[in-house]
């Protein structure tokens, strides 16, 4: 039916326990076709309330996983739009790319699931909602789309 794995993820973000959820690592994992414990789980060990160090260390770490599979990711942040609107936006010239969308879940923590065709195919902590909201990034509520592209020309 698509063109990837789907994978659940196996960790659920629990940080008060000391649990860094592994969804980016399972969206990755999916889009890939590879099996969850192929793929590094980028959150490990990292402390969000130290929001920005974390964050850059947690991006860093994708983009060098990404690198040995001749990937980048390339990002779009879109805020003041609904998730609908996003997804009409992005998906309606490249409906057969699929995307990781990054939003917060019902469990009102930031979450990556799959967007493929205009629309959400994929949460890997559950079944697909209707009530996704922008991802709190500190100072704006914004949604990421990320496309994982071929790097084609090396090292900047």
């Amino acid at each position: 039916m698509f063109p990837f794995k789907l994978h659940r993820q196996t960790l659920q973000h629990a940080p008060m326990h000391g649990v860094n959820g592994n969804c980016q690592q399972t969206v990755i994992a999916c889009l890939l076709n590879k099996e969850i414990d192929e793929v590094p789980h980028f959150a490990e060990g990292l402390d969000f309330s130290r929001a920005k160090e974390s964050g850059e260390t947690f991006n860093q770490r994708i983009a060098d996983y990404l690198a040995t599979q001749n990937l980048q990711e390339f990002l779009l942040a879109y805020e003041g739009m609904s998730l609908k609107d996003v997804l009409k936006t992005t998906s309606g010239q490249n409906p057969k790319v699929p995307m990781i969308i990054g939003v917060r879940g019902s469990r009102s923590v930031n979450h990556s699931v799959i967007a493929y065709g205009g629309v959400i195919v994929h949460d890997p902590h559950g079944p697909v909602q209707e009530d996704y909201e922008p991802l709190d990034c500190g100072h704006c509520d914004q949604y990421h789309v990320s496309i994982l592209v071929p790097t084609q020309f090396g090292e900047v």
